[in-house]
């Protein structure tokens, strides 16, 4: 998806590691710049991507027509949620043939875009107009305006919150060079800590501390109302 006003802040609290073994996650990210450096202009790289998610949204529709089948026949509503292992037993059920060829040109459409690699701890500040996805197995805090609006330009399931995807207008308005990730803001750094701004809305603001084993922080008076989320280790 991507946003024209909200403003969309990630900070990853947790990867699972039966998806990411590793423990590197991922954000899907913009678009693949070596791929779009083998197009003449920008025009026909949209063109073709454009025609990517189309070949992908009629496969994508024929499968959730025939889960939303599976749902009727089960006595799940056609929008409810339901869970993986459901999902999973669904899909075992449908067409060899129909499955593979999703996964094709699923592929084919996900090329054109970018993944970015994801640790515990890192911070997403995702720019207007630039299309991302976080992966499955990334659990984050997600910090945002009170701006709700946004446009899908593709999605690998049923989307339950509309019925219909925004690619072609979504284009229209995306940024396909994608903005390198902002830096953040140093407040303060010693050799025991390290003070930096995440967010800074017009509501309310956002910072991390980073502090070497064994040490002390004094957090400073303030009369406003504060949160204070432990992404590793332990505090007392």
């Amino acid at each position: 998806e991507l946003h024209e006003e909200k403003r969309e802040v990630y900070v990853v609290t947790h990867i699972d590691r039966d998806a990411w073994p590793d423990g590197v996650g991922a954000i899907r990210y913009g678009f693949n710049p070596e791929v779009r450096s083998t197009y003449s202009c920008d025009e026909a790289f949209r063109a073709d991507y454009l025609a990517a998610v189309h070949d992908y949204q009629i496969v994508r529709r024929d499968i959730d027509s025939q889960i939303d089948l599976f749902r009727y026949e089960e006595g799940v509503e056609p929008s409810a949620p339901v869970a993986a292992k459901i999902m999973k037993n669904w899909i075992s059920r449908l067409p060899e043939q129909l499955v593979e060829e999703e996964k094709t040109l699923r592929e084919i459409m996900n090329a054109f875009t970018e993944l970015l690699p994801l640790k515990e701890g890192d911070v997403v500040k995702v720019p207007l107009l630039t299309p991302h996805a976080l992966q499955h197995g990334v659990r984050t805090v997600e910090f945002q305006t009170p701006v709700y609006e946004r446009m899908i330009l593709s999605f690998a399931q049923k989307v339950l919150t509309q019925n219909h995807w925004d690619t072609e207008q979504a284009m229209k308005i995306a940024a396909v060079a994608t903005p390198p990730m902002p830096e953040l803001n140093v407040l303060e750094s010693t050799v025991n800590h390290q003070l930096e701004q995440v967010v800074k809305f017009e509501d309310f603001q956002v910072l991390r501390l980073t502090l070497s084993p064994g040490t002390d922080y004094n957090l400073p008076q303030t009369q406003r109302y504060g949160l204070l989320l432990i992404v590793d280790g332990e505090v007392d």
